[in-house]
């Protein structure tokens, strides 16, 4: 199941675990999980569906849910997804079936124990005029362009973005590290959403030479509402926020544009 970025896994693990006390263990393993991400002018080949552990449960595989008839519509068509042999978590469809057009409504729906789950996003256009400062940053282990590098866009709007910084080639870490005290330093950089117009790398969070690629994604809501859970209390993910009706997780689309830069020794 290829997909060209994995967006923070947690969110989808926290919700399958649900807290609850010894004197109320109420089994969730009938309330099924939903895991999409929808990318802007790229095919949607898989969705995630599996059910909620409870908090205290000794399981640790995900429970499958099996047989479903998992629906994507848009735009008056529908799109059938039918259960993985290989990894059956996972419901998928023939590759290139389905491209995911921008400012366009998408709403799965499938049926569980006679009732309907299902949840609807909107797929947003990349962010326009994406423009990196500089393409070259010259380091060595005692100095630092302390400038850094600036990404800038249009948001007028004040719609929400984030931006990934990856290392392309991670087959030479141990080479290519910029300090040889630190131990396995990160080889990418995840800033978190903001509405904003620009964000700035510091070279000083930079840890190999190398060629990288800035992905800046723009994020809808409901990602915007579960990032932000993240950062609160875990005492009670029973109210944890979806926009999976009857059911938990997260049906939502994205958009990206990418620019490359390089980190050369100097």
């Amino acid at each position: 199941m290829k997909k060209q970025f994995i967006l923070y896994s947690l969110i989808i693990s926290s919700c399958l675990l649900f807290s609850c006390n010894n004197e109320d263990k109420i089994l969730y393993d009938d309330i099924p999980v939903v895991e999409a991400y929808l990318y802007t002018n790229q095919p949607l080949d898989s969705i995630r569906i599996v059910k909620t552990l409870p908090y205290f449960s000794d399981i640790d595989a995900n429970i499958n849910v099996n047989d479903l008839n998992v629906i994507i519509s848009v735009n008056n068509e529908s799109y059938t997804f039918k259960q993985s042999a290989e990894n059956p978590d996972y419901y998928i469809i023939g590759n290139n079936q389905l491209i995911i057009q921008e400012n366009i409504e998408y709403s799965v729906r499938f049926d569980f124990n006679d009732i309907e789950i299902s949840a609807s996003t909107i797929a947003p256009g990349k962010a326009e005029n994406f423009a990196i400062s500089k393409t070259e940053i010259y380091i060595d282990d005692d100095s630092f362009d302390e400038e850094g590098i600036e990404f800038t866009w249009d948001n007028s709007d004040e719609e929400y973005y984030m931006l990934s910084v990856q290392l392309t080639d991670t087959t030479s870490l141990a080479d290519n590290q910029i300090f040889d005290n630190a131990e396995d330093p990160p080889h990418s950089i995840l800033m978190p959403p903001m509405n904003s117009n620009n964000m700035e790398i510091n070279s000083r969070m930079i840890q190999y030479f190398g060629n990288y690629r800035a992905v800046l994604f723009k994020v809808n809501n409901e990602y915007i509402e579960i990032f932000e859970s993240l950062n609160q209390s875990s005492s009670n993910l029973l109210d944890y926020p979806t926009n999976i009706k009857n059911g938990k997780g997260i049906f939502t689309a994205l958009s990206s544009d990418t620019l490359l830069f390089n980190v050369i020794e100097n």
